[in-house]
């Protein structure tokens, strides 16, 4: 049972950062032996779970924080197109910006750094047909 949790609670919180299936398998089994253990330590399931899944996000935090940043920066200034925070557009946006979002500048929210993920953001909401509803 806690390993369909693990399994399916993982791939629903990554599912638009594009995380490696190995990533996803080692993530896994640290998430399964750190409820073990914290079981074992006699805590009650539920803060087991709450200390395994911690542990079984580490290696996806800077992209989880960058997703968060760009879903924010989308609700801020892209509220008429509500296309763009949802599939597949919030994905594509999301592989296409990462490597700007991760970068030092931009993970500390910077005004000139929100700027330019703006502009991106509208670049490609007029050249992508399917983000932009024609």
């Amino acid at each position: 049972m806690e390993a369909d949790y693990f399994v399916l609670r993982l791939l629903s919180i990554t599912q638009d950062i594009n995380a490696e299936h190995a990533e996803l398998i080692l993530a896994i089994e640290r998430g399964r032996a750190t409820f073990e253990q914290n079981r074992r330590a006699g805590l009650d399931v539920s803060t087991a779970l709450e200390h395994a899944e911690a542990e079984m996000l580490i290696p996806f935090t800077v992209r989880l924080d960058a997703a968060a940043q760009l879903r924010g920066l989308l609700l801020e200034n892209f509220d008429n197109h509500p296309r763009l925070a949802t599939a597949p557009c919030f994905k594509i946006l999301l592989h296409e910006l990462m490597p700007l979002l991760t970068a030092e500048p931009f993970r500390q929210g910077n005004r000139l750094a929100n700027a330019l993920i703006i502009g991106k953001v509208a670049d490609f909401n007029e050249s992508n047909l399917t983000c932009n509803g024609l």
